[in-house]
């Protein structure tokens, strides 16, 4: 864990303290050491930091480009570990710098939904976010987060002091995918993803 992340998880700890505090879960599903994808729902400006502030490994993100373009934030976050990520795009340099990230044995978060959920509810996981998952070696963690839509999301304007919790669930099975088609790899594997976010959210 580089110094600029730990201080920066310090810093989003305490903000969600401020906010109504934050619970971590499952944290022992994540393996200390080797490559792991965290694979959350997305419903607030808030989730990243609260995927990484709940576990003890240096999480990696993909953040939207225009945030690198804003004065101070942009370095800020590129600091703590953040990448570019072109949306509505197949932007291949952000997918390999994701790879690379993986192979050298690092945790990365990706969401799968690609944005922001409008209105709360869970939404249909991408191919490109997928393929990733399917491509790579990382044990893939969902993550249900939770509380993160109330504190700051689309449909709330200003912070609001509500709890929020991170469950990291059981790994998903994907060896069994070895040699079907990519479609049909994908529709499999996002039905996983949903089946056990579903789940996790109802705890």
């Amino acid at each position: 864990m580089t110094p600029s992340y730990y201080i920066g998880r310090g810093l989003c700890r305490f903000f969600l303290f401020l906010l109504g505090g934050y619970k971590g879960v499952g944290a022992d599903n994540i393996p200390k050491e080797g490559p792991v994808l965290l694979m959350p729902n997305h419903v607030s400006y808030l989730d990243p930091p609260a995927a990484g502030s709940c576990c003890s490994r240096q999480v990696y993100f993909m953040a939207k480009a225009e945030l690198f373009k804003i004065p101070v934030l942009g370095k800020l976050i590129y600091s703590v570990g953040a990448f570019p990520v072109t949306r509505g795009t197949s932007d291949v340099g952000a997918i390999k710098h994701a790879f690379r990230l993986l192979k050298e044995g690092r945790m990365v978060n990706i969401f799968p939904e690609g944005r922001r959920s409008k209105d709360g509810l869970l939404g249909e996981p991408r191919r490109g976010a997928l393929m990733v998952a399917i491509k790579s070696d990382a044990v893939l963690i969902p993550t249900a987060i939770k509380g993160t839509d109330k504190c700051l999301s689309t449909l709330n304007k200003g912070l609001h002091r509500t709890k929020t919790t991170v469950t990291y669930g059981k790994p998903l099975k994907r060896d069994d995918l070895e040699g079907l088609d990519s479609h049909e790899a994908c529709r499999i594997l996002g039905e996983r993803w949903t089946e056990a976010m579903e789940e996790l959210m109802k705890n």
